[in-house]
């Protein structure tokens, strides 16, 4: 698999974008913005992204609708808008197993300036990073 970088993303989405942002997220994640965005283009080849960030340690994706494809914006009883978040939504859940900064299986790590971040052990330890510890992540 190729390695997407930064401006790889970037440019991939920048047609989509409402205003001059950015992908403010690391690149172990751009694989699964990439499968998101095929699916997100499958259903609505005209939508629009707002942001997409890391907050809480997971992907926030904000992203709309085209006007044409789900009848209006806010039509949630049509089936293209249902599986259009939906995809979002997935994606997003998916982001706290996937180590933010090299894409292998990770979980919910503390930075050493308080941010938390999803992580795998390799990489936590570049962070200075630590486990956190809740029922859904067993780490020490």
């Amino acid at each position: 698999m190729t390695e997407l970088t930064s401006e790889d993303m970037e440019g991939r989405f920048l047609e989509r974008f409402d205003r001059g942002c950015n992908i403010g997220v690391g690149p172990g994640w751009f694989p699964l913005l990439a499968d998101l965005d095929d699916e997100l283009s499958a259903i609505d080849p005209d939508y629009r992204l707002r942001q997409v960030k890391q907050k809480f340690g997971g992907l926030s994706f904000y992203a709309n609708m085209s006007d044409g494809a789900a009848g209006t914006p806010v039509d949630q009883g049509n089936p293209a808008y249902q599986r259009f978040y939906a995809a979002i939504r997935v994606a997003e859940n998916a982001s706290y197993r996937i180590c933010e900064e090299c894409g292998d299986q990770g979980f919910m790590h503390t930075t050493r300036h308080g941010w938390l971040m999803t992580l795998c052990p390799a990489c936590a330890v570049k962070e200075k990073a630590k486990p956190l510890r809740n029922k859904t992540n067993n780490a020490a």
